[in-house]
């Protein structure tokens, strides 16, 4: 099934990172796509880490996990590939994070499977989102 797929696609799938629930996240949200039938999960922690010695900070995603509720390979290895990306990294980074940036880690997607990483990426958006409204 996978081998007309990338490595990194197949690699993502079979060994998804960062999945599961965090208790008492920060920010979550829940993303369906009712066309295909994918359905995730977003959990985010945030730290905050000084910037400068002028004691500014900023906010970044401390820990991240995606809980793949229902969905194909594909958005399976996006996920995975989602969370690898923005663990660590400022929020004002995170949401600069395109489609494109999770296509090219995964080495590329098939034409019927670009929606997920269009998915995944509003995924964090999202639970970002969900976090600053609280």
């Amino acid at each position: 099934m996978l081998d007309k797929y990338s490595r990194q696609i197949e690699k993502h799938f079979l060994n998804p990172r960062n999945q599961g629930i965090i208790k008492n996240s920060d920010g979550e949200a829940l993303i369906n796509e009712s066309q295909c039938g994918d359905v995730m999960k977003v959990y985010i922690k945030i730290g905050k880490r000084p910037i400068s010695e002028n004691s500014k900070s900023e906010k970044y995603i401390k820990n991240i996990k995606v809980e793949n509720l229902s969905g194909c390979f594909a958005i399976v290895a996006a996920a995975s590939v989602m969370t690898e990306i923005v663990k660590g990294k400022s929020l004002k980074e995170v949401l600069k994070l395109i489609d494109k940036n999770i296509i090219d880690e995964l080495g590329g997607l098939p034409l019927s499977k670009m929606h997920c990483a269009s998915m995944v990426v509003k995924g964090i958006e999202m639970a970002i989102n969900n976090y600053r409204e609280k």
